[in-house]
């Protein structure tokens, strides 16, 4: 997963205060988020030809839960989430349990 190309800005339009939100880390590293009520994952995946790396939801406090299936990736892919949007903050529910 490396970074976005300079000239594809990631797409940020859910910001704290909208309540729930709902993104999408793709495999270049771009992110894109929006408020919940505005899409479903799989039509905002389908504006971009590339693939997905994550589908995740964003918490009205801006707290993203890394998925179980990617705990082997958790650390990476928080920091392509902070980076993009420091404004998320990804954690990772099992690494507690795994310790």
């Amino acid at each position: 997963m490396g970074p976005a190309r300079p000239h594809d800005p990631h797409r940020l339009w859910w910001r704290p205060g909208d309540g729930h939100g709902r993104g999408i880390l793709f495999g270049s590293g771009h992110v894109h988020t929006w408020p919940e009520a505005e899409g479903e994952h799989r039509h905002m995946a389908e504006l971009r030809s590339e693939r997905p790396v994550l589908f995740f939801l964003i918490r009205p406090d801006g707290r993203v839960r890394i998925p179980r299936r990617h705990a082997h990736r958790a650390a990476e892919l928080a920091d392509s989430l902070r980076s993009a949007d420091g404004r998320l903050r990804p954690f990772d529910p099992h690494a507690a349990v795994a310790a």
